[in-house]
């Protein structure tokens, strides 16, 4: 019941208003305190609605003002199409579910391939590279500010959404797995 009433909070909040920016440490929940004080800072400077994933206790100990929710997970398939960008430590996974829903994306790069994948976003003009070790909040808010506002990314997100529309294999893929 508690898991419900969560989701149900979410979806009245992603109902009464606009789309918010999606904010995402990574599972390493490496200095998820920062990221997570940064990200409330860029959303007030900004003026933008936000939503934080995660399961730290950084971010449980967070007073949130009434344009910023948190929740410890939600599926990007449910999340993502109702957002606006995604900041995020740049794991693939969360690159591509960020292409597919074709957000702009602000990635925060911890380890491993990270940074590589970092590089190809700003490569496809859907996405920058936050630099630093430690999150600051002005650099994220002037980041994020600036891809909101370029229509250049917003039509290269369009681009990369529209090459990853379902090819039509799902379907096929469920018949052959029935018959196993």
């Amino acid at each position: 019941a508690p898991e419900r009433d969560e989701d149900t909070a979410l979806q009245a909040f992603l109902d009464a208003g606009p789309a918010p920016v999606v904010f995402m440490p990574g599972s390493a929940q490496r200095g998820t305190a920062g990221f997570f004080a940064a990200a409330l800072a860029a959303c007030a400077q900004l003026g933008v609605r936000g939503v934080l994933l995660g399961h730290a206790p950084a971010l449980q100990a967070q007073t949130l003002p009434d344009t910023v929710r948190a929740a410890p997970y939600v599926p990007f398939a449910q999340l993502l199409p109702r957002a606006r960008a995604l900041v995020h430590h740049g794991g693939i996974g969360t690159c591509a579910q960020g292409l597919r829903a074709g957000l702009p994306q602000l990635v925060w790069p911890q380890a491993y391939d990270q940074f590589d994948n970092a590089m190809r976003l700003e490569q496809l003009g859907t996405g920058q590279r936050l630099h630093g070790r430690d999150p600051d909040a002005s650099a994220m808010a002037q980041q994020l500010g600036r891809l909101l506002a370029s229509r250049a990314v917003a039509d290269a997100c369009r681009r990369q959404a529209a090459a990853m529309v379902d090819s039509g294999l799902g379907p096929a893929c469920a018949w052959l797995e029935k018959l196993a």
